[in-house]
């Protein structure tokens, strides 16, 4: 009878303390260091532009708290699609289970737990490269002298290709020294005319000495008469600064081409120094298709509150509207692909959608972003690159709240003018595609 109490009793023990162990909070070593190393690290690690570690648990544990609160929020990690979008396959949002774990980890203590249960560390390539090291490498012209405070304007860099042929690029990145004082810094291929010479990476043309000024370009990049339209190459904003595209798909650096490195700067409050890098890596198999992008959908298409505008001048946006609507679109002629989409505005910047007509009048939601983030200003890349018929539009529809409501608005007071400045406005509904006819190998033999 002893026997058989005892065996019970020691029953009784074990799963009373399996119930302990399953209700025990969880740890950074055995649960959260997993979710971190996942999904924050890319970003929160030394020389990155978060503003903290989050590798060791000495790191995470004094922002234990508020990184439960950003995470019930769903403002970290940074992700604006809805889930009415596309499958996305750069999602980096949090599953309903992960956000609880952390939750339950700061409400419980925080605890460390055992150092055996640690993932390994996560490795990143040296030197800040996304993808290795790269094959070339661009430096910009000069390394830029910062005052510590005041407006800094926009300023244009240019250098020539150096490569003696057409060169095809499959990954690129813009990489930048200091990126606590850099606001953007995007890249475009220009073509500028025979005799123009480069004097620190601003062109001078001998028998042009009196550059004017490119409209759409900003002031400050002065460029000789005749030069080319800029075609995007790639831009470093907050939360990303990097392409990467599909073997067989790829960007043209044309021979003798320039390439031009606009940056934006934000002053620190001390002097600081900045130089920015174009990193390359080149496509290692034949290219079938021209990679293409635009920074806004077809000209002439605009419309304000659902009124054609009868040219591409976009009216101002008036004091106090909270929900002020604009839109265009693109029509495909030819049957194409889409790979990725991204809304480019500034501080009232308040949601955009892109939203495709198929030519029988179908509708399809391809990207949802309801709160845009004017910090996370990321590039959503389809998980199945979507196939469009030709004769399909597709349509990007923005609003813009210039409210006291709006948090971030730097004069709900003030009618909002359209420029690069950040206190200013953008309407920049930004896609990534390819024809479909084109093939590159056959036009090549």
């Amino acid at each position: 009878m002893v026997q058989k109490t005892l065996a019970a009793f020691i029953v009784c023990l074990g799963a009373a303390r399996a119930v302990f162990a399953a209700d025990a909070p969880p740890t950074f070593s055995k649960d959260v260091a997993p979710i971190l190393y996942s999904n924050c690290v890319v970003c929160h690690r030394p020389g990155e532009v978060a503003p903290m570690s989050l590798i060791t648990y000495q790191n995470a544990r004094p922002w234990a708290r508020a990184i439960k609160n950003k995470v019930v929020a769903h403002e970290m990690p940074p992700w604006g699609a809805s889930a009415d979008s596309l499958k996305m396959a750069n999602d980096r949002s949090l599953s309903p289970k992960d956000i609880e774990t952390i939750v339950k980890w700061a409400d419980g203590g925080a605890e460390k737990g055992d150092d055996k249960d640690l993932p390994p560390v996560p490795t990143f390539p040296a030197g800040g490269w996304a993808f290795g090291t790269p094959d070339a490498v661009i430096d910009l012209p000069i390394e830029s002298q910062l005052p510590a405070t005041g407006e800094i304007p926009q300023i244009s860099y240019f250098v020539k290709s150096p490569f003696p042929t057409d060169v095809w690029i499959q990954k690129m990145q813009v990489r930048t020294n200091n990126p606590s004082i850099v606001h953007h810094a995007t890249l475009f291929v220009r073509t500028m005319p025979e005799g123009t010479v480069l004097k620190d990476g601003r062109p001078v043309v001998a028998d042009a000495p009196d550059l004017r000024t490119l409209d759409g370009l900003n002031t400050t990049a002065g460029l000789p008469p005749g030069s080319g339209p800029g075609i995007r190459l790639v831009s470093y904003v907050p939360g990303r600064g990097w392409e990467a595209y599909a073997d067989g798909v790829a960007r043209r650096l044309p021979k003798g081409a320039y390439i031009e490195m606009n940056v934006h700067y934000q002053a620190s409050g001390k002097p600081e120094k900045e130089r920015t890098q174009f990193g390359i890596w080149f496509s290692k198999v034949p290219v079938h298709y021209e990679m293409q992008n635009v920074s806004t959908l077809d000209r002439g298409t605009t419309m304000v509150d659902d009124q054609a505008l009868p040219s591409d001048r976009i009216p101002n946006i008036p004091p106090g509207a909270e929900y002020w609507k604009i839109s265009n679109f693109k029509v495909f002629p030819e049957p194409a692909t889409l790979y990725a989409l991204s809304p480019h505005m500034h501080l009232r910047g308040k949601d955009m959608k892109f939203i495709l007509t198929y030519p029988d009048g179908r509708e399809q939601l391809v990207l949802d972003v309801p709160k845009y983030d004017f910090n996370w200003q990321l590039y959503y890349e389809l998980a199945a690159p979507l196939k469009i018929p030709a004769g399909s539009k597709l349509t990007a529809i923005a609003h813009y709240d210039n409210s006291p409501k709006n948090k971030w608005n730097p004069g709900p007071d003030r009618e909002v003018f359209w420029s690069e400045q950040s206190w200013d406005e953008m309407y920049n509904p930004q896609i990534r595609w390819t024809w479909d006819l084109q093939d590159l190998t056959k036009q090549q033999k």
